[in-house]
């Protein structure tokens, strides 16, 4: 028994019970593992910003925010199980999510609320591009289970992207310059 040691190294691959080739599915696993740091990294950062949110929206921010946190977690999980799914052992240190993520992790204590959702929706496009690559990583192999469920993880994100983004947008209905009134 091999107690208290990992089955295999965090990019490599064991044989799993899908009927995938073990050894095609390593760049997959590799691609898995940092779409999964990115979204633990989100998870955190979209978490401190549920934390920190002020500011006359507020509420409806801080309930934004726990939605995206709870969504970042729950892709996470599922990156993780496909990942064990496939033979392969997830990445669960902190320091290495921080390092595999798409995106730096906000080190800034407190920043106004404009600037942490410009900051998310920029860690969200990052993440879409992590999604998008890793896509055509798992179409490559033929691992239409992960593409399958990559495109629906890259689906939310891309809608959190683009709710964040008109959050961010300047008001529509003001005139940015008037027009004069005949006299």
């Amino acid at each position: 028994m091999n107690e208290g040691k990992p089955r295999q190294g965090f990019s490599g691959s064991q044989a799993n019970p899908i009927g995938c080739d073990p050894s095609a599915l390593k760049p997959v696993i590799q691609a898995l593992n940092e779409a999964l740091a990115s979204h633990f990294t989100l998870y955190h950062q979209y978490l401190k910003h549920h934390w920190l949110v002020r500011g006359p929206q507020w509420r409806e921010l801080h309930a934004l925010l726990a939605d995206y946190y709870g969504q970042a977690q729950l892709y996470g999980d599922d990156l993780a199980e496909r990942i064990v799914m496939l033979g392969g052992m997830p990445e669960f240190h902190p320091g290495r999510h921080v390092e595999m993520s798409a995106f730096p992790f906000e080190t800034d204590p407190v920043i106004p609320v404009r600037t942490m959702l410009s900051n998310d929706r920029t860690a969200e496009m990052l993440v879409c591009q992590q999604l998008r690559r890793s896509v055509q990583t798992a179409l490559r192999v033929h691992d239409y289970g992960t593409e399958h469920m990559l495109k629906n993880i890259l689906r939310h994100a891309e809608q959190r992207a683009d709710d964040l983004d008109h959050l961010l947008a300047d008001e529509s209905l003001e005139a940015r310059n008037p027009v004069p009134r005949a006299a």
